[in-house]
């Protein structure tokens, strides 16, 4: 009898809701039947093998085709009231397929309402579907997670769960890392993630991440050689000035604001780089006071004072120099 590829579709579910009405009407324990392929041919003379995972000597087997227990080419059909283990609601039981070359297996837990459960299986990785997700093995990525298939929608957690080959695609962002911690990331050392991983800037816009006082909202310091907003140059101060260092005391005043020194310790500190002079102390003579301020150079925790344009220092060094330095006006 030649039959379409339709009316054979049509055949084997009336075949298969005959089983399934008749043993979930008469039976105490589920019946497990279903068709079993190597590929798309019948695995007609195969042996179905079924017994609970608690106990696996305790084994049930079916021929597939028509010399088993439904007659019918690819069916197969066991009872697991006859097993001698009373299976209960829970209890796991496995059901393999081999055909003395190939093998394949199942599991189904125990629900003592199902009557009769339908378990297709195919000894051809491509056609089975492990994880009862509706996809076999040639176009699930992963048949052992019902939760990734091409169907699935793709989340964040570094896996294919669409089964398209990005995975993460279209969730993940590139961040930067922010080792200074001023918000604002390394363009050299990105990294994509669905959020922002601690350590990370959402930008790439920090052309110094070891220094969290070097970034676009930090304040240019004129004159320092460094670019402290990053963008891209130092600005040259408005100002500059010079005086004369002698050896021994030298006096002197500050016209403009050097640019990024703010105290005795920095302006002594930067005569001495800028000179190459040894010098040990810088004092500030307060007009409205007559009071003299000392500071003890290159002693750690020296104690320092505010530098002032309006009033008059004094510093003492070991030679002659000549000191130039950019700034700005006073405020």
């Amino acid at each position: 009898m030649n039959f379409t590829k339709k009316g054979v579709t049509i055949l084997c579910l009336i075949i298969a809701i005959s089983i399934g009405v008749a043993y979930a009407a008469t039976e105490p324990k589920p019946v497990l039947y279903g068709q079993a392929f190597d590929g798309l041919n019948p695995a007609d003379g195969a042996t179905v093998t079924v017994y609970p995972q608690a106990v696996p000597l305790d084994t049930l087997t079916d021929t597939v085709g028509a010399t088993g227990n439904t007659g019918i080419s690819s069916w197969w059909k066991i009872n697991l009231a006859n097993l001698q283990t009373n299976v209960q609601n829970g209890n796991i039981v496995v059901v393999g397929l081999t055909n003395g070359v190939k093998e394949t297996s199942r599991t189904y837990t125990v629900d003592e309402s199902d009557g009769a459960v339908l378990i297709n299986l195919n000894l051809d990785p491509d056609f089975q579907d492990n994880d009862n997700d509706g996809f076999n093995g040639d176009v699930d990525c992963n048949d052992n997670d019902p939760s990734v298939n091409p169907n699935a929608n793709e989340v964040c957690d570094s896996v294919d769960n669409d089964c398209n080959d990005g995975v993460d695609e279209g969730l993940q962002f590139t961040f930067y890392q922010d080792s200074d911690l001023d918000e604002f990331g390394n363009a050299n050392a990105p990294q994509n993630a669905c959020v922002q991983p601690e350590g990370y800037a959402g930008n790439d816009d920090d052309c110094d991440d070891t220094d969290n006082g070097i970034n676009p909202n930090a304040e240019e310091i004129c004159g320092d050689g460094i670019d402290q907003d990053c963008d891209g140059s130092d600005d040259e101060c408005p100002f500059s000035a010079q005086f004369q260092i002698y050896d021994g005391w030298t006096s002197f005043a500050l016209p403009y604001k050097p640019a990024g020194i703010d105290n005795s310790q920095e302006i002594g500190q930067a005569i001495m780089d800028y000179t190459g002079l040894v010098c040990t102390v810088v004092m500030r003579f307060d007009g409205p006071t007559q009071l003299m301020q000392d500071d003890i150079l290159l002693i750690e925790d020296d104690p320092s004072f505010s530098l002032i344009g309006t009033e008059g220092y004094f510093i003492n060094c070991d030679g002659p120099g000549l000191f130039i330095y950019q700034g700005t006006l006073w405020e």
